[in-house]
């Protein structure tokens, strides 16, 4: 059998569907989250496996979208380097999201109680849930904070 482009297409394109189908059977829904977050907050410091320790503990507690997250855990390893965040309309699921995990990670860590440095090391505080925790607001600050400061 001659070696033809068309069977070095068909080829790769066998290869790249069972690559794809091996990851969508394979890939974790934390993938998506860890993969946001390095890319938008990996100038942060922060401790080994904070990340994947934030995205399980946002996978549970996005339960209901657990199917549809590891669907995009496909596409994983590719956010972590590029986005079409800035390109897509507002209010769009990605971009939403997004907005999401970046915001409630950096709600679960000290990094609005101690000013927003982001040339401080972060600790991991625990998930913000506003419904678990309605009191804790880690954005207030109060007046006497800032005089002793």
């Amino acid at each position: 059998m001659a070696i033809s482009r068309r069977n070095i297409l068909l080829a790769a394109g066998a290869a790249v569907v069972g690559v794809m189908t091996y990851t969508g059977i394979t890939a974790k829904p934390e993938a998506i989250v860890v993969s946001i977050l390095q890319r938008r907050l990996g100038y942060l410091k922060v401790a080994d496996g904070t990340f994947q320790k934030f995205a399980v503990e946002y996978i549970h507690y996005k339960e209901k979208e657990a199917k549809r997250l590891q669907m995009l855990a496909l596409v994983a390893w590719p956010l972590r380097v590029v986005t079409p965040y800035s390109l897509l309309p507002q209010g769009h699921a990605l971009r939403r999201l997004e907005n999401d995990v970046v915001g409630r990670f950096l709600l679960a860590t000290d990094f609005f109680q101690n000013g927003a440095d982001e040339q401080r090391r972060l600790q991991y505080i625990g998930f913000f849930d506003p419904l678990e925790r309605p009191c804790s607001n880690p954005v207030m600050r109060f007046a006497n904070m800032e005089s002793a400061s």
